[in-house]
């Protein structure tokens, strides 16, 4: 930043105030943090790995931002007294108001465009690089985001020259600035405005649009900031003529009076083009990435469908929530013309890009978690469970399975998200699926965290169904913690028993070096109280039917006897032709203590890939 002793004067149409230039510190601030979190959330949903990319885009864009503030620096000293701060901010707003429209427009694009043509070609490539397929896109993603950063680079520096130099003026003298005075009033500024920026992201921008309408309303933002900087507070108003001591770049662009009026009509037009065309990209690129297929484009004879094609498949239906994003997929076959999912369509359910149900197959996943326990634990109906706490499952499917059973009295429901409460609830095509079953009265549903309500609950159940995605990111890690295992544990009562969802790898599996993660979940639930582990699951004939889980109580043998009698009402899957059925005896397991996944210490984080 810029610090030099020298007074400059300049021409402007109105006089700066300090007031005027700390809001515009705040605003841009708030601006510049909200690319970074919208960019960081694209690049994480369109790689399914949160983790990885979201950390590596803070990185690229904190990088920029630093040779961005170190070209302001170098601009503005090579200056001198002829720096023009508010002229190259002008310039630099509408530069950014372009590019930030334009990010995550040409982001999904360029996913679109890669996914289409070129996908055979990079599947090979990945063969070679630790790489997948989508991160090739990403990467070229983060070109934009670098270039973004290194734009709001410039904001900082800028202002506080702007800031200095004003403080002179108005002093009409040379005299130096107190140390750290104004710096110090700078960076506080620039801090709460990151601050603001960050919480309108997570509870305003997020889960109420698009992040290409985030982006948007963000470089709208820049905009209104640049057209405000050039009718109030520019020092340029008029043509500036080059001379050997201000022939930089950015007095050469305002060298002109047509210049900057033109380059904001660009900006206008650029807004109004992306406002408008954003989420169909989107769309489209949500369509090339669920309707083009990566198992068979690696195949010799792949015909690669053509932009024509991919357009009249269904439309992927979104949601957002300021917790995670889903995407319902329907099958190409249907020709679904609706933007919403019908009742009696069937659909895949994603999360976060991560797979979660299909409305074709489910039976197999939830009959298994839910039947299978209970034929083999429950001997009579007298020993049926009572109450029956579900956390996660908040598509109501568990539940439905659950309310079979008459002799359970009541099923407490713990979902985060309110806006899968309300589509299991509410939404007719899931109402269909799960047949009601979050409107029947012995289901209560509470909206909150599981962790917090077994944390803060002393209330004992006799049996507890967990369904919660797989822990690819740190927060659905400490689901899988030693920590929320002994809540859990405290929370069943003495005969009772824990059913959880788990991506366990059987001893048929080729890929044995994976295995160790049966290991860590073994290794957790040991530490967490649980003494008997029983793990089972169910294979069907498609290649992502196998599903698998681990019983967990405080004694007991772990060895289940064979499968009792039918349970008095008819099964989809459970004991259809062609099921595979797997036991206690189909897996291995070992406790060692250096595997126990905690919240201080997430081992499973670092196998997230077997689950990907």
């Amino acid at each position: 930043m810029s610090t030099s002793s020298t007074a400059a004067t300049y021409p402007s149409r109105r006089p700066l105030h300090k007031v005027s230039i700390y809001i515009l510190i705040l605003v841009f601030s708030a601006c510049s943090i909200s690319y970074e979190l919208i960019l960081a959330r694209l690049f994480s949903i369109m790689s399914s790995r949160e983790i990885v990319w979201h950390s590596v885009t803070i990185a690229v864009y904190v990088l920029a931002l630093g040779i961005g503030t170190k070209w302001a620096e170098s601009m503005l000293s090579r200056a001198g007294n002829s720096a023009r701060p508010m002229r190259d901010l002008l310039i630099i707003e509408i530069m950014l108001s372009a590019l930030g429209a334009l990010s995550v427009y040409l982001t999904w694009e360029i996913h679109a465009g890669l996914r289409i043509h070129y996908l055979s070609d990079i599947i090979q490539m990945a063969k070679y690089l630790p790489l997948q397929p989508v991160d090739f896109s990403v990467i070229s993603g983060q070109v934009l985001c670098f270039a973004i950063g290194v734009l709001s680079g410039f904001e900082l520096p800028l202002l506080a020259t702007a800031l200095e130099q004003n403080a002179r003026n108005r002093a009409a003298s040379s005299s130096s600035i107190t140390p750290g005075g104004e710096h110090g009033a700078v960076l506080a500024a620039n801090y709460i405005g990151t601050l603001f920026g960050t919480f309108v992201f997570i509870f305003g921008l997020a889960p109420a649009m698009s992040l290409g309408m985030a982006a948007w309303w963000t470089a709208s933002i820049n905009l209104v900031g640049a057209i405000v900087l050039y009718l109030f507070f520019s020092d340029v108003p008029s043509a500036v003529v080059p001379t050997k001591s201000n022939s930089g770049l950015f007095s050469r662009i305002a060298a002109s009076r047509v210049t900057i009026p033109t380059a904001l009509g660009v900006s206008l037009t650029v807004l109004a083009f992306t406002g408008v065309t954003t989420d169909a990209a989107e769309q489209f690129a949500l369509k090339a990435t669920y309707y083009v297929s990566t198992r068979a484009a690696a195949a010799p004879d792949y015909r690669a469908l053509r932009p024509e094609e991919i357009a009249q498949t269904p439309e992927v239906v979104v949601r957002r929530s300021p917790y995670q994003t889903l995407h319902i997929v329907r099958p190409e076959e249907t020709g679904s013309k609706s933007k919403d999912l019908l009742p009696g369509e069937p659909f895949t359910l994603y999360i976060d890009r991560h797979f979660q149900i299909s409305s074709r197959h489910e039976g197999l996943y939830h009959e298994f978690f839910v039947h299978y326990p209970l034929s083999k634990l429950v001997k009579d109906a007298s020993a049926m469970p009572r109450r029956v706490l579900v956390l996660g499952g908040g598509d109501g499917l568990a539940a439905r399975e659950l309310l079979r059973y008459p002799e359970i009295e009541s099923i407490v429901q713990v979902e985060l998200d309110p806006m899968m409460i309300d589509l299991s609830r509410d939404h007719p095509a899931f109402r269909d699926i799960n047949e009601n079953s979050q409107r029947n009265p012995r289901v209560h549903v509470i909206e909150g965290d599981a962790f917090t309500y077994l944390k803060r609950s002393r209330e004992k159940f006799d049996a507890i169904f967990i369904d919660f995605p797989y822990p690819y990111s740190y927060d659905l890690s400490r689901l899988y913690s030693v920590e929320f295992y002994t809540f859990v544990n405290r929370n069943i009562s003495e005969s009772g028993f824990a059913v959880l969802d788990m991506p366990l790898v059987p001893k048929s599996d080729p890929n044995q070096s994976s295995r160790i993660i049966n290991d860590i979940f073994a290794s957790t639930l040991h530490r967490a109280g649980f003494a008997s582990l029983s793990p089972y699951g169910g294979e069907g004939q498609l290649s992502f039917d196998l599903e698998t889980f681990m019983i967990a109580r405080h004694k007991g043998d772990a060895t289940l006897s064979s499968l009792p009698p039918l349970p008095r009402f008819p099964l989809k899957a459970l004991n259809a032709q062609g099921i595979k059925h797997y036991g206690p005896g189909d897996f291995e397991l070992y406790d060692d203590p250096r595997w126990v996944n905690s919240i201080f210490r997430p081992a499973l984080l670092s196998l997230r890939n077997t689950f990907l």
